[in-house]
C-alpha cells in the first residue's frame, strides 16, 4: 500500500448539529438575549452599574464597592434532572419569583452522594474543570418576569461527571445577588424497552441504547444503522473541506470512519504527523457522540496538502451498537460556487459568491446567496445596545450565518465564515479606558473579540482584537484607550465552527 506524508493533520471544525438543537446549527443570524439596555457610562461602582474588569488571572471580576444586597427573589420548586437521548445532560427545571423582575440566573453548586463537591465547571476558561460552583443563565429570558417557570441546561456535563448526585441551587439577579438556596436531588431517566411506551421530548423517559422512539403511539422500535446523505469534500492546496450529512432515528450515532484513497480508488496510507517516523494510517475515525437528534451535519477541515495526498475518501457511519451504514465514496473536487440571489444549501456543500453569503442558512427554509453588506446593515440595526447595570453587559449566543470574520493576524487562519453575536455600544463623550471581555461564567466556546467603528462592513478596520487572552484559556479582553464618542459594534465571534453562549463585560473609564 502505498505511503504518503503530511507536513501536518488536523481534525478541526468538527460540527454536530440536530434537528432544531442548539449544538451549531445552521441558523439565522446570530443574536443576543434580550438582557441588553442603554449605554454604560461612568467607572467601576458608579452608579452606572457598569461592571469592573476581570482580574489579571482571567479569574471572575472583582466587584467595587460593596457586595450586593440578598435578592428579594424565591427559588419556589428546583428539579435536578438528567437528560437527552443518552442521560448525558443535566437539566434543572426551575420555577421562581422576583417583585423586582431582575433575576436571570440560577447559582449552583454540584454535589456528589456523599455532598462532596463535584468540580465539573471550567471557571478559567482552559478547558479544565476546577470548580464545583457556577453561574449559569437560564436557557430563556427571564429578566421583567415577577414569576418564571424556565430550565437551565447543561449539554454532556452529566456524562463527563457521573459522580454529581445533588445541586445546591440559588436564584440570581443581574447584580449577582442570590436568594436563599433549595437542595435538588438528581432524578434520573427511566429507560424503556423494545415495545415499550417513551417520551418523545425525552424528559420522563428514554429508549434504551439501539433502540428509536418513534410511531402512534411513541414506542421503542428496533434500532437502525445511521446513513449518509450528502457528502462534499472540496478545496485542495492550502485548504480542503469535507461535509458529512446524515440521519440517525436511534441518536446514538458513534463515528465516522474515513478511509483515505488514492485517484483510482485504492487504499494508501499516510504520515498525518508529518514528522517522517509516526507510522502511517489508512484510515481516520472522527467522533461523532456529539449529534444531537435524528439528523446530523458534521463539517472537518484537514491540514493543508491533505486533498493533494489523499484525492478520495470512503465514508462510513458507525453507530454505538457497531451497526454501519453504508459506505460513500467521495473525490475531492472544487466547490460549486452560486451566484448572488440563486439557491443555495444550508450545510455549505456549495458556496455563495465573493460578497455573498447563503442566507438565512436555515435547513428547509428558502436558502438564498444574499448581499453581505445588506445582511450587515440589517443585523447593526436589529443589535441590542450593551446593558447599564449588572453584572453583563449583553449575553448571547453566537450562531448562524458569519457576516464578519476577524482581522488578519487575530486568530488562526481556519477561524473564518464562523458563527458570531454582535452588539452596539454608544459613547455619548470620550473615555479614556474601554475594557469590553467575554471572560464571563456564561463563555463557553473558544471566542474572537474584535469592536468596530459605527457598522463597519469590513473587519481591516477593528479598532481591536483578542483570541485567547493571557490567562484567560479561550476567553478574550480587548482594551482600548482614548476611545472617541460614538456608536461602535461589538462582534463576539467564533474560533472554531460550533459557536456557542457568551457572557460580556464592558468598562469604561
Amino acid at each position: 500500500m502505498p505511503t504518503r506524508q503530511l507536513v501536518s493533520w488536523l481534525a478541526a471544525g468538527l460540527v454536530a448539529a440536530g434537528c432544531g438543537g442548539s449544538s451549531g446549527a445552521p441558523g439565522s443570524p446570530g443574536g443576543t438575549s434580550p438582557e441588553a439596555g442603554p449605554v454604560p457610562t461612568g467607572t467601576p461602582g458608579s452608579d452606572s452599574g457598569t461592571p469592573p474588569p476581570p482580574t489579571p488571572d482571567g479569574a471572575a471580576p472583582v466587584e467595587a464597592g460593596p457586595p450586593p444586597p440578598p435578592s428579594s427573589a424565591v427559588l419556589g420548586a428546583i428539579d435536578l434532572r438528567t437528560g437527552g437521548r443518552h442521560a448525558s445532560d443535566l437539566v434543572f427545571d426551575v420555577q421562581g419569583s422576583d417583585p423586582t423582575g431582575q433575576t436571570t440566573e440560577l447559582h449552583v453548586r454540584l454535589l456528589d452522594a456523599s455532598n462532596n463537591p463535584v468540580a465539573a465547571f471550567d471557571t478559567n476558561w482552559n478547558g479544565v474543570a476546577d470548580s464545583a460552583e457556577q453561574r449559569l443563565h437560564f436557557d430563556g429570558s427571564t429578566l421583567g418576569k415577577k414569576t418564571f417557570t424556565q430550565t437551565v441546561t447543561l449539554t454532556g456535563l452529566y456524562r463527563n461527571f457521573p459522580a454529581v448526585a445533588s445541586a445546591v441551587v440559588s436564584l440570581s439577579d443581574i447584580n449577582g445577588a442570590l436568594s436563599t438556596s433549595l437542595q435538588a436531588t438528581l432524578t434520573e431517566q427511566a429507560v424503556a424497552a423494545l415495545g415499550a411506551g417513551c417520551d418523545v421530548t425525552e424528559i420522563m423517559s428514554r429508549c434504551a441504547e439501539g433502540l428509536a422512539c418513534g410511531g402512534t403511539p411513541p414506542t421503542c422500535l428496533a434500532g437502525v444503522a445511521p446513513s449518509l446523505t450528502q457528502v462534499a469534500y472540496y478545496g485542495g492546496g492550502s485548504q480542503s473541506t469535507e461535509i458529512f450529512v446524515g440521519a440517525d432515528p436511534d441518536e446514538d450515532l458513534q463515528t465516522l470512519v474515513l478511509q483515505f484513497l488514492d485517484a483510482h480508488g485504492s487504499p494508501i496510507s499516510v504520515d498525518l504527523s508529518g514528522d517522517g517516523v509516526s507510522t502511517p494510517v489508512s484510515s481516520y475515525l472522527l467522533d461523532a457522540r456529539s449529534g444531537v437528534g435524528q439528523s446530523f451535519v458534521f463539517q472537518n477541515n484537514p491540514a493543508a496538502g491533505f486533498a493533494s495526498l489523499v484525492p478520495e475518501i470512503l465514508v462510513t457511519p458507525e453507530d454505538v451498537m457497531g451497526r454501519k451504514g453504508t459506505s460513500v465514496t467521495v473525490t475531492v473536487a472544487p466547490q460549486v460556487i452560486r451566484p448572488a440571489g440563486q439557491a443555495c444549501d444550508a450545510y455549505g456543500i456549495n458556496g455563495c459568491a465573493t460578497g455573498t453569503v447563503c442566507s438565512p442558512r436555515i435547513v428547509g427554509a428558502a436558502n438564498t446567496c444574499s448581499s453581505v453588506a445588506t445582511l450587515q446593515s440589517t443585523v447593526c440595526k436589529a443589535a441590542p445596545q450593551v446593558a447599564t447595570a449588572g453584572l453583563l453587559a449583553a449575553w448571547g449566543q453566537a450562531s448562524g450565518v458569519s457576516l464578519w470574520d476577524p482581522p488578519s493576524g487575530c486568530a488562526v487562519a481556519t477561524a473564518v465564515g464562523r458563527p458570531e453575536s454582535v452588539v452596539l455600544l454608544t459613547l455619548p463623550k470620550p473615555v479614556g479606558t474601554l475594557t469590553v471581555s467575554t471572560a464571563a461564567p456564561e463563555t463557553d466556546f473558544d471566542t474572537v473579540l474584535y469592536i468596530l467603528p459605527g457598522c463597519a462592513v469590513s473587519t481591516s478596520s477593528a479598532l481591536g482584537c483578542a483570541d485567547d487572552s493571557p490567562n484567560q484559556g479561550f476567553a478574550s479582553t480587548v482594551k482600548l484607550t482614548d476611545v472617541a464618542a460614538g456608536t461602535y459594534t461589538i462582534v463576539v465571534d467564533s474560533a472554531g465552527p460550533q459557536g456557542g453562549h457568551f457572557g460580556l463585560t464592558v468598562t469604561t473609564q
